[in-house]
């Protein structure tokens, strides 16, 4: 598993972003669900056909914009 921080702190701009660049780099990757969290957190959810996943986060717990991924990407 490969961790990328985006930003230190949660912020929806980030977010968007982070995810623009992951349907950039990964086309192979398919856009799934967006979790949205009762803080306001999200988590959006992203799968190749073999099923490895990419997950990009906006944490207002941890207080992060931040992506948890099964393939390493140039950032």
């Amino acid at each position: 598993m490969f961790s990328y921080t985006i930003q230190n702190f949660a912020d929806e701009k980030a977010f968007k972003k982070a995810c623009s660049i992951v349907e950039m780099l990964l086309k192979r990757f398919n856009k799934k669900e967006l979790l949205v969290d009762v803080d306001g957190s999200k988590i959006q959810f992203y799968e190749d056909d073999s099923g490895r996943m990419v997950k990009v986060y906006n944490d207002y717990e941890i207080d992060a914009v931040f992506i948890d991924s099964d393939v390493e990407m140039c950032l």
